[in-house]
């Protein structure tokens, strides 16, 4: 037993000794492809401490990114023309952002970020987000991330996002997008089977077609809508209410038909009720109470809809 301790002392006596180290001075381009950091040879590098060949670990700048234990250019942030000034992030799915989408008000100098789904498909140092809807961006996409309004370029702000304990770098002031006119009264809600006939006005209202992908929705007979990120419950039209919904990159906002009888089922379509095949769900307060004010959503028992939660009830509602 003791020999086989002494055995495993020297093995370990062995690999610390072996280990580059920078305070050894044993860190350097031949033991480390990396960097240097509090004497260890880290590898590979990180956004917040990069470096090769055994040199001590340092942030990488602004638009920057930390790739093959080195800071290349053109990173998420960083100002470009064309794609092609993008090759820090990485991927052939980089993108240089010229304005915002769909409403196109410009970012200056241009703005490279990729598309994602998940805080995975970002860079080190970036956040993939779909926050800036409000504000005219309805793209998800990676941003840069900051401390401190240094970080950011001009025309840039370092800007803290609710829920996230980091900033990151967006337009500077905000933008003030025009919604267009808002749906006529009674549109909103109404049935449909193309994106036309729930359009001009509203520039941007779609249909919830009843069948997508060649299969029911839960859209019994199409469902006229359109988003009010931007211009909220009056771009709605009369008879129409803004709902948000959360999501985990960011909230998003949708027109539905307004009703006045919540938890009530489909209720009078003439006296403020719901069409046929859907029902008056209830919104919440700012305090978590009961809104006088719902919106008709698709009764859970239509072909395609159902529950992602519960079961489906003979009331249409989920429970």
């Amino acid at each position: 037993m003791g020999l086989r301790a002494f055995a495993l002392g020297l093995v370990l006596g062995f690999l610390v000794a072996a280990a580059p180290s920078c305070l050894s001075n044993s860190c350097n381009s031949t033991t480390c492809r990396g960097c240097c950091l509090k004497g260890l040879c880290l590898n590979p590098g990180r956004q917040e401490a990069c470096g090769a060949r055994g040199v001590a670990c340092a942030p990488c700048a602004a638009g920057e990114t930390c790739r093959s234990n080195q800071c290349i250019a053109g990173g998420v942030g960083a100002s470009c023309t064309t794609a092609l000034e993008c090759g820090g992030i990485g991927d052939s799915s980089a993108q240089c952002k010229l304005a915002t989408n769909p409403f196109g008000d410009p970012y200056r100098d241009g703005y490279c970020t990729r598309p994602c789904s998940a805080q995975s498909d970002c860079p080190g140092g970036s956040y993939c987000l779909g926050v800036w809807r409000p504000y005219g961006e309805y793209d998800v996409a990676c941003w840069q991330g900051c401390q401190s309004p240094s970080d950011c370029r001009a025309g840039y702000e370092c800007w803290g996002i609710l829920g996230l304990s980091a900033s990151v770098c967006w337009l500077s002031p905000l933008p003030s997008p025009d919604p267009g006119p808002p749906a006529p009264p009674g549109l909103i809600g109404s049935p449909c089977s193309v994106d036309g006939q729930c359009q001009n006005p509203p520039d941007d209202g779609f249909c919830l077609a009843e069948q997508v992908d060649g299969g029911p929705s839960g859209h019994t007979g199409g469902e006229c809508g359109a988003p009010c990120d931007v211009g909220r419950a009056p771009h709605c039209g009369d008879g129409g209410v803004c709902v948000t919904s959360q999501t985990t990159l960011g909230p998003t906002s949708f027109c539905s038909r307004a009703c006045v009888n919540p938890n009530q089922g489909q209720g009078d379509p003439e006296d403020g009720g719901c069409r046929q095949s859907y029902v008056c769900a209830s919104l919440t307060t700012s305090d978590g109470g009961v809104a006088p004010i719902g919106r008709c959503t698709p009764n859970c028992n239509n072909p395609g809809a159902g529950c992602r939660t519960g079961t489906c009830g003979s009331s249409g509602y989920c429970q």
